[in-house]
């Protein structure tokens, strides 16, 4: 799904860019992570407005990314507090 689509591409992309940034703390990697991150919410938000209930492929869709998008917010929260160092 990732591959053909670029909503759920940048949403695992951004996800993806969390554990880089734990081992390495590069300001390159987490810089892209959070453009990625920038790109995923404004296309979820776009394709939230154009939604039309009963299409379900178009539901599945922006269910994934809405649960990798919650899924890096909690991850990214975890981070903050220092709670996670090592995955």
């Amino acid at each position: 799904m990732a591959f053909s689509d670029h909503l759920i591409l940048d949403a695992v992309l951004a996800l993806g860019g969390m554990s880089a940034r734990v081992s390495e703390e590069s300001d390159i990697i987490e810089t892209r992570a959070l453009e990625c991150y920038g790109a995923a919410m404004h296309q979820l938000r776009i394709a939230l407005a154009a939604f039309t209930p009963g299409d379900d492929s178009e539901a599945v869709r922006l269910f994934v990314a809405t649960m990798l998008l919650c899924l890096h917010e909690v991850c990214y929260s975890f981070l903050i507090m220092g709670v996670m160092t090592v995955y």
